[in-house]
């Protein structure tokens, strides 16, 4: 039984690039986190709570609230003030949190949400009326220690669980290369996410997980089939089977992940800049995830069981298993005279060469009888019919 897709351009064997391509990814992401580090939001720094309550109802609808909140942070960044997360509440509320640090004094906060009012007041005050100053509240890192943990743990877990899981229904090595395929695409988003300064909120948290799930489901397709086809052509050597499984697969990834990305940039087009780091993250890591679980996993596996000697080993075994030929009994013949000289000869050899020329010349009576025609036995002048069987 041929396997399909095995003569198809070998993607294994060049496994090198892919893996130069990917340390080369890392290096430039590392690189941008320890030099740059991360724009962290407001929930992992901490800040103040301010409320602003408008005279006139304001936001009673979805689309007005969104209006208000888009012009609420334009008057912020004209304030210098970039992070910062704004709610409409109750319809008349405006709540800003800003990254306001408890280490300013008591002045300086006031006088920054003295000019807060100001600003809304400028931008809504025709039209909803006196904005008043409901007070501020100092927040700390609502999620910033506990969070960090609380991920750290559920990404641990999950690459045990993985480990497990994959190591009892396929091998050990193939757990391995998911679990770094899994953490290759986790790298290369915080990276991308360190390089363009984009804020570290809950949102981005909420990315990360669902990149890695999306990572693991990619990935498992993929070895679930050179399981399937390992089973069915075991003679054949295991990179040659793990470039077809990738080229049966291959048009379930691109079409998945093509799915995928049409809704991630109409979100990221059209869904707004409350949304813009949460759809850029889901595109970098579902981009990093479908490229990490073709060229990067299941090149793992072919990269160790060269290295560890399996290729070796199958050769041994195909050579074990293929039986030596043996010579048929039939053609078995004793070793034949040395005719080289004159004591391989048979003594008697000229006196019977001519005794037996003249018994085969002279028929025996037997077999001279049984040269000529055969008499009939038929009498003349009669003829034998055929009897019909109806």
């Amino acid at each position: 039984m041929d396997l399909p897709h095995a003569n198809r351009w070998d993607i294994v064997g060049r496994r090198g690039y892919w893996f130069s391509l990917s340390a080369a990814l890392l290096m430039l992401g590392i690189g941008a986190w320890i030099h740059r580090g991360l724009n962290y939001g407001v929930d992992f720094t901490g800040g103040a709570m301010l409320r602003y309550q408008f005279e006139r109802p304001a936001g009673t609808d979805r689309t007005s609230a969104v209006r208000i909140i888009e012009q609420v942070r334009d008057q912020l960044r004209t304030l210098g003030v970039d992070s910062s997360k704004v709610q409409v509440a109750e319809g008349q509320q405006i709540v800003i949190r800003v990254p306001l640090s408890q280490a300013q004094s008591d002045a300086e906060a006031a006088r920054r949400q003295q000019e807060i009012q100001q600003a809304l007041e400028r931008q809504f005050g025709s039209q909803y009326g006196k904005v008043e100053n409901l007070g501020r509240q100092l927040v700390g890192g609502v999620i910033s220690k506990e969070l960090g943990q609380w991920a750290l743990l559920a990404l641990g877990l999950g690459s045990a669980f993985i480990l497990g899981w994959v190591s009892i229904r396929y091998e050990y090595r193939f757990a391995v290369a998911g679990v770094a395929a899994m953490l290759h695409d986790c790298f290369i988003l915080i990276g991308v996410v360190a390089l363009l300064q984009l804020e570290v909120d809950t949102t981005f948290v909420a990315a990360l997980l669902t990149v890695l799930g999306f990572s693991v489901h990619d990935t498992i397709v993929i070895f679930d089939r050179i399981r399937e086809n390992r089973r069915l052509h075991k003679r054949l050597p295991l990179d040659t089977v793990i470039n077809a499984s990738l080229w049966q697969t291959m048009a379930r990834s691109i079409n998945t992940v093509m799915t995928v990305m049409f809704t991630l940039l109409a979100l990221y087009f059209l869904g707004g800049p409350a949304i813009h780091t949460f759809s850029l993250a889901l595109i970098v890591g579902m981009t990093c995830g479908a490229y990490s679980s073709i060229f990067n996993a299941a090149q793992i596996v072919v990269a160790w069981h060269k290295a560890t000697g399996g290729e070796l080993a199958e050769r041994e075994r195909a050579v074990a298993a293929s039986p030596e030929p043996q010579p048929s009994p039939v053609f078995a013949r004793e070793p034949a005279p040395d005719l080289s000289s004159d004591e391989g000869w048979p003594a008697d050899l000229e006196e019977a060469a001519p005794a037996a020329a003249t018994t085969a010349a002279t028929p025996s009576p037997p077999q001279a009888a049984r040269a000529g025609p055969k008499p009939s036995k038929r009498k003349p002048g009669r003829e034998r019919t055929r009897r019909r069987r109806w």
